[in-house]
Parts: C-alpha cells; sequence; structure tokens
C-alpha cells in the first residue's frame, strides 16, 4: 500500500484533456445537496486505484465516499473511465 502523501493528483494540463468528458457543476442549482466537483472526484477515484484501500478508508479531505464511489459505478459503466485513463495514459 502507498502512502496517503505520495498519490499524485490530477495536474492542470491532464484536467484539461479530460474535463469535456465530465458533468460540469450545475450552477443554478440552490437546494440539496451540495455540488461536488468532478475533479475532486476524480481524484479520490485516483486515490483508491492507487493506494488500494477500501472506499470506507477514504481520508476526509475527498468529498463523502459514497458520493465518490456512486460516480465511480456511474462512470465506470458508462465508459467515461476508460476514456479517461486512455487520453491520461494511465492503466485500469
Amino acid at each position: 500500500m502507498i502512502s496517503k502523501e505520495t498519490v499524485s493528483r490530477l495536474s492542470d494540463e491532464e484536467w484539461d484533456k479530460i474535463k469535456h468528458l465530465l458533468p460540469a457543476p450545475d450552477a443554478r442549482k440552490s437546494i440539496g445537496r451540495p455540488i461536488i466537483s468532478s475533479r475532486a472526484v476524480l481524484d479520490a477515484i485516483y486515490w483508491i486505484e492507487e493506494s488500494g484501500d477500501r472506499w470506507i478508508y477514504l481520508p476526509p479531505h475527498f468529498p463523502p465516499q459514497q458520493t465518490c464511489y456512486t460516480k465511480y459505478l456511474k462512470w465506470k459503466r458508462e465508459g467515461i473511465l476508460q476514456q479517461i485513463h486512455a487520453l491520461l495514459g494511465r492503466s485500469k
């Protein structure tokens, strides 16, 4: 397992390559759950993939683990994660 401090996050260059694949936050949302950044969720997904930890151990500086896991399943099912991995040259 790798430490929480050594896991890299997406660079601005990497984010620019893939942000068109992910939903943009809806600025008009005024009620309900707060808007969660797709970039923050993707950082959490990469942390899980790189660390090998379970979702329940996602560090608190990431969005809620339930939100990240739900988006992970959705993006995986829709093929978005596969496209992201291909664009960034990461294996998974």
